[in-house]
């Protein structure tokens, strides 16, 4: 996604954001921030127009998007995936986000653009690329199981995963 948005939208930079504490996964064990930080880092060292960004990180509380957003000095493009941009209605001031930022929208089997811009009231920029049938919790169930995953990840995630063996990895 964030090459594609580089390379289609025109932007300078893209920033990688993990959540500090992912508000919407309370009930679910989440990989420890630090991890989660370190993998980013590993990802933005890929590409000179990726920058890694622990502004969600440091945040104590809930990380909320909008409070993000709010932070920024201009207009963003808030990147996601078909499926995850169908629940900004019910993001912590979710009608207010939408109005803040410019959207990209990468194509997810079985979600409809139209439905997208429906739940959203808008149009969004849609990434020319396939769509994506991978998520984090799919490379977390095939770690877990011992299945093959490391053509999903850059080398250097992937070996980090291992090196610290998360999601079941040894």
């Amino acid at each position: 996604m964030a090459r594609a948005a580089h390379a289609q939208l025109g932007l300078e930079i893209v920033r990688l954001m993990p959540a500090g504490d992912p508000w919407q996964k309370r009930d679910t064990a989440v990989t420890d921030a630090t991890h989660r930080w370190a993998m980013t880092v590993l990802v933005a060292q890929e590409e000179e127009w990726l920058v890694a960004d622990d502004v969600e990180i440091k945040r104590h509380g809930p990380s909320y998007t909008i409070d993000t957003i709010t932070q920024m000095k201009q207009r963003c493009v808030l990147i996601l995936g078909a499926d995850t941009a169908l629940g900004i209605p019910t993001w912590h001031r979710g009608g207010e986000l939408v109005d803040s930022v410019d959207i990209a929208v990468a194509p997810r089997p079985g979600i409809s653009i139209d439905s997208v811009e429906l739940a959203l009231g808008r149009g969004v920029s849609v990434l020319d690329m396939d769509p994506i049938e991978l998520s984090s919790t799919r490379i977390r169930e095939l770690a877990a199981a011992g299945g093959e995953f490391s053509h999903l990840l850059t080398r250097a995630v992937w070996r980090y995963i291992g090196e610290h063996e998360l999601y079941g990895t040894a």
